[in-house]
């Protein structure tokens, strides 16, 4: 935030360079002119009126060509013209994420009285090196059916939340399409004729203006009950040991995760955030713009394992939860401090992690996301101790 407020005036000591030497030339051009000329005062006031009424610099920018928005390195970024497209690349992935979870077929992983390991998903299971279907499976006289009924009866509840959250996520994006072909004009004729008919289109204001959040709320509910209705409702065991949540449940979780940060990117483009919130969601990436930028080769070679570890985290979310994303994203943030007891304590947490990691991956199977991670931590480590003065 200290860099960030430090380098707005700096821009806007550019606007209003840029807008003094307009006023020049206006007066220039009126010194040339007969005194009658004095309409060209006018325009001098008026943006003497912005300069005071608008110190953010919002409506010099308009004046100049230049969108409003958070400031860079000498130029202005429209963070908001962002927010659209980010939206419809977020409902994309998640659609993606869910329709892979719906035909998945690790839900649950375990082992049976046989010793046979068993996968199950939502609509069938497989055994060993067998498949069928859950509800063929399930007889419910049978006592020994009971666990096949319990992950079938999870799973069809499941399916049913996560369909409904496929069906809005599709909505939602079908919504940015067609306002995207109605910007660009290719629904002129489908309007006109509506027209014709003497349809009533202002009456679908309300739908427009109350359904795109509705919709966004309706989605993350679906899939936090999705996610809540099968832990709760699926057996603890499938015949021997403890049975474990599979990788078809983690993409669901990792399809929330970006459902939450298109759902933020829809409110900053509807204009739902308060003034305060946007102001603050600007400088953060106003914040993470000056650290992705100007570096030289080593520390860009730092960032770029630390920018791979996060994004290892984040993806590991689709097997197990975890919060080892934190530590990366303090070590970016200690880096573009260039602080030296936050660089210290980054590389001291990071070598007990990578001690703990080895340790655990010594009783592991092969894993290899998890030894890319493991890369990723090394390298980032030895890039700070090797080049440490370089960082700073």
């Amino acid at each position: 935030c200290v860099v960030t407020s430090a380098r707005r005036p700096t821009t806007l000591h550019y606007m209003q360079d840029a807008a003094q030497t307009e006023i020049d030339d206006v007066v220039e051009v009126g010194l040339d002119r007969e005194p009658a000329d004095e309409p060209s005062k006018v325009g001098i006031a008026s943006l003497r009126a912005i300069d005071d009424e608008d110190p953010g610099g919002s409506d010099k920018a308009r004046l100049m060509g230049t969108p409003a928005g958070s400031v860079g390195e000498g130029l202005v970024v429209n963070w908001h013209s962002y927010a659209r497209p980010f939206e419809a690349g977020a409902l994309s992935l998640v659609a993606l994420l869910q329709l892979a979870a719906l035909g998945g077929g690790d839900w649950l992983h375990g082992t049976n009285r046989d010793a046979e390991p068993v996968f199950a998903g939502l609509r069938a299971a497989m055994v060993g090196n067998q498949t069928g279907r859950l509800d063929e499976a399930c007889q419910p006289s049978d006592p020994s059916d009971r666990v096949t009924c319990a992950v079938k009866a999870a799973g069809g509840v499941a399916a049913t939340l996560l369909t409904l959250a496929l069906v809005s996520s599709l909505l939602l994006l079908g919504r940015l399409a067609l306002e995207a072909m109605h910007s660009r004009g290719m629904l002129a004729v489908a309007v006109a004729k509506l027209k014709e008919q003497h349809v009533p289109l202002s009456s679908l204001a309300p739908v427009r203006s109350h359904g795109p959040p509705a919709a966004w709320a309706a989605l993350l509910l679906l899939q936090c009950l999705a996610l809540l209705q099968y832990a709760a409702s699926s057996p603890a065991s499938l015949g021997a040991g403890r049975a474990e949540l599979g990788f078809s449940y983690g993409l669901v979780r990792l399809a929330l995760i970006v459902s939450m940060l298109g759902s933020l990117a829809h409110a900053v483009s509807a204009g739902a955030l308060s003034d305060a919130g946007d102001e603050l969601l600007l400088e953060a990436l106003d914040a993470a713009q000056s650290g992705l930028t100007g570096l030289g080769k080593r520390p860009r070679l730092l960032q770029s394992a630390l920018l791979a570890w996060l994004v290892i985290e984040v993806l590991r979310w689709a097997v197990a939860v975890g919060w080892g994303g934190l530590l990366a994203l303090y070590g970016l943030a200690a880096q573009r401090l260039r602080s030296r007891l936050h660089l210290k304590l980054w590389a001291l947490a990071t070598s007990v992690c990578l001690l703990f990691d080895v340790l655990q991956l010594a009783s592991m199977p092969y894993a290899p996301l998890q030894w890319l991670l493991l890369l990723c931590k090394a390298v980032a480590l030895f890039l700070l101790l090797r080049f440490q003065e370089e960082h700073l």
